[in-house]
């Protein structure tokens, strides 16, 4: 370290020495130096206030998403369904809106360890390009076979509505577009069970995904009805979906607890349900136009 680097005892620390230039400092310039530094003596005392991360990958970090990814937007009308907690009978609900629609298709995220629709297709058609596809009465099933399945693949057919099963919310497994195209969705129907923790959660997962574009489907644990003290669990983001009538109860289906969905026929009772969904559905694409 040079001697017109040290003023009256003070280090410099912004200007480059001879020794960083590739100059070995001597034992005495090392002594001085750290006994400036241990007493806080430097030319230029003002510390270096760190920058606050701005950027778009900054904020994409803190949001849990890839910034490269974009949202996937087929040419039909699109409706996402997410669960808002594990078990909640997202696909079931899915594959009934689905059906009650006589030309959809229907897309599944969940890999084949945790499908819900694995066995729900009548007729099996293969595997393509890394996603699995399959067919029940007129909707098309696919769902991914591995864990690099890309986008949706282009189907050969004209549908009116595709429905995407996204998982459980929030959607942060399976390809990395489900995420951004949960978000920019313009209708996103929210499945829970009909119990009182199914319904708090649910009136959290409708608050974070934005009441304006739900619609909550709660799917009874008995009979056709909710229980009084699960109804008295809702808080003010569901009584708004009611009040607003973008809100439906499911009614139960025993058989359906026991083996899952198959190819079997839905009941009467969840079919009713899916029709009166798809009508809320209509109503609320209507009012996105």
């Amino acid at each position: 370290m040079s001697t017109d680097q040290l003023v009256a005892g003070w280090v410099d620390v912004t200007t480059p020495s001879a020794s960083m230039s590739g100059m070995a400092p001597s034992v005495a310039e090392l002594r001085r130096a750290w006994d400036a530094v241990s007493q806080g003596r430097y030319a230029n005392p003002e510390p270096i206030q760190p920058q606050p991360a701005t950027s778009a990958m900054a904020v994409s970090a803190l949001d849990g998403e890839e910034p490269s990814v974009s949202a996937w937007r087929p040419a039909e009308a699109l409706v996402v369904v997410v669960g808002a907690h594990a078990q909640a009978g997202a696909s079931t609900v899915a594959l009934a809106v689905a059906q009650a629609d006589p030309c959809a298709r229907l897309l599944e995220i969940s890999l084949p360890a945790g499908s819900g629709l694995a066995g729900a297709g009548s007729a099996e058609l293969g595997e393509l390009s890394s996603w699995v596809r399959s067919q029940r009465d007129g909707v098309v099933i696919e769902r991914p076979a591995t864990v690099e399945a890309g986008d949706p693949l282009p189907l050969d057919r004209v549908v009116r509505r595709t429905v995407l099963d996204a998982g459980v919310h929030p959607c942060a497994s399976g390809p990395g577009w489900v995420a951004a195209t949960v978000a920019a969705a313009e209708v996103v129907v929210v499945v829970a069970a009909g119990t009182v923790p199914g319904i708090r959660r649910l009136e959290v997962a409708v608050d974070e995904l934005g009441p304006d574009r739900c619609v909550a489907v709660v799917r009874a644990v008995s009979g056709g009805r909710l229980p009084r003290q699960v109804r008295a669990a809702m808080g003010p983001v569901l009584q708004r979906l009611v009040d607003e009538h973008r809100w439906a109860v499911m009614p139960c289906d025993g058989r359906l607890l026991v083996t899952g969905l198959s190819p079997a026929p839905l009941s009467k009772s969840v079919v009713s349900a899916a029709h009166t969904v798809l009508g809320l559905l209509s109503e609320c694409e209507k009012g996105t136009k």
